[in-house]
């Protein structure tokens, strides 16, 4: 007998990939259907409403109109959308470095958390669209402002959550680490 008759068969590629698809998509899909089928009939009864009262276009324009503009200008989307990424991460990125620097010395020090986290709450407080206009004022019309608002919004739950987790630390873990002379 050759070695060709005692050989398993080849594994099949795709076979174990497309099981995994479709185990993915009996999960998941009670949490991807109902939301789609909301979101069909809302967009139904929107038509509907705005046949049956004849509001304005300029009022409450329809779903399909919206649909419409959004697939007939698809470059000018996306570039505005990849526009508003870069500011968004941007202002992500702007804002952790700042609370994650803020968060670390106000872990270290009660006096210092004492002074500067009053003033980061009362900032989280005031409405953004009250610090909009300053901002415009302070930096321009340009991605500035974008950025500097995006951070803001970022910068207390990241500060926040920073202090808890820098003060939560297992005890344990300081005691291997001072046991290995480790700095701060």
């Amino acid at each position: 007998m050759s070695d060709q008759a005692h050989s398993s068969p080849a594994p099949r590629r795709g076979a174990p990939f497309r099981f995994e698809w479709m185990r993915w998509l009996r999960a998941s899909w009670p949490f991807i259907v109902p939301p789609l089928i909301a979101a069909l009939l809302a967009g139904i009864g929107w038509e509907l409403y705005i046949e049956i009262t004849n509001e304005s276009k300029f009022v409450l324009p329809r779903p399909t109109s919206a649909i419409d503009a959004l697939f007939s200008d698809l470059d000018r989307f996306a570039e505005e959308g990849a526009r508003t990424l870069w500011v968004s991460l941007a202002g992500l990125a702007l804002g952790t470095s700042v609370a994650l620097f803020f968060a670390i010395l106000m872990a270290h020090s009660v006096t210092l958390e004492r002074a500067l986290l009053p003033i980061a709450i009362m900032v989280k407080v005031t409405p953004i669209v009250a610090l909009a206009p300053l901002f415009v004022i302070w930096f321009g019309f340009g991605w500035e402002p974008k950025v500097a608002i995006a951070a803001l919004i970022a910068y207390f739950p990241i500060l926040i959550n920073a202090i808890v987790g820098l003060r939560d630390v297992d005890p344990r873990a300081l005691d291997f680490l001072r046991s290995v002379d480790a700095s701060r």
